[in-house]
């Protein structure tokens, strides 16, 4: 009877320790769960793509003093200035402004006047290379935060003396009237010319409006040293020699036809 009582309990015992160890290995993670995918994770984490932000173009301006060219420059502002000529002290007040990346308009001696320009600064800002509309290249060097006048010993300006003067056709040269420099042709042959105004641009460098003041005629004029002989040179290349001839509007003496038959 004891060795049955035994063997009862032996038996209880052996299927205690069995149902403990598979309770805890049911507790257990089981191979059978599906895991977590990496990708997923990677999904869920990804960065947003990275965008370059826009730059505006930056905006450049000519320090405020005076810069030499081909001419004199004075910058004002940011947004004004005016030009000099190196010989006559003359020129024109600007505006200006840019309108792009190293793009700029001028508005020379009129509001609605536009010329674009290229403009390139160097790193620290005192030059600047200019390309002009018309494909001309301008240096502009700063000098001085002062508004420099031209050098005293400069040129002065040279305009034909009043009176009557012989070229290829006679022309009148008046006397200046405000400021104003005007004349006069007449062909040799048939009596008959234009009425004209002129000024000085530059250094021997002149313009003309023959018959209206919208026509613009360049010209180069040497003047011999008694100011009684003048080469002009017109825009397109003809030369002509002009010879002071009196202080009085000399008319010309046509031919009647009776005569000349």
């Amino acid at each position: 009877m004891k060795k049955i009582t035994l063997w009862v309990l032996t038996t209880a015992v052996v299927l205690l320790t069995a149902c403990s160890s598979t309770a805890g290995t049911n507790n257990t993670p089981s191979d059978d769960v599906p895991a977590v995918s990496s990708s997923s994770t990677e999904a869920t984490t990804e960065k947003e793509p990275e965008t370059t932000p826009t730059q505006d173009c930056s905006v450049v301006s000519f320090k405020t003093g005076t810069w030499y060219g081909y001419r004199i420059y004075h910058f004002k502002s940011n947004t004004s200035g005016a030009t000099l000529d190196f010989d006559l002290g003359i020129g024109v007040a600007f505006e200006y402004e840019q309108t792009g990346d190293g793009e700029y308009v001028f508005h020379m001696a009129a509001a609605d006047d536009n010329t674009p320009a290229s403009v390139v600064f160097s790193d620290d800002g005192t030059e600047a290379v200019i390309t002009w509309d018309d494909g001309r290249v301008e240096t502009l060097k700063y000098v001085s935060e002062e508004f420099l006048e031209p050098e005293s010993d400069s040129e002065e300006a040279k305009y034909f003396t009043p009176g009557t003067w012989d070229g290829d056709c006679r022309y009148f040269f008046y006397a200046e009237i405000d400021g104003s420099h005007s004349g006069a042709t007449c062909d040799f042959d048939l009596g008959i010319g234009v009425a004209f105004e002129y000024e000085q641009t530059g250094n021997g460098e002149y313009l003309f409006h023959m018959a209206a003041a919208d026509e613009n005629t360049p010209a180069s004029i040497v003047f011999s040293d008694d100011g009684t002989e003048a080469v002009i040179t017109w825009d397109d290349g003809r030369a002509e020699t002009l010879k002071y001839v009196s202080e009085e509007f000399l008319e010309i003496e046509i031919p009647s036809t009776e005569a000349m038959g």
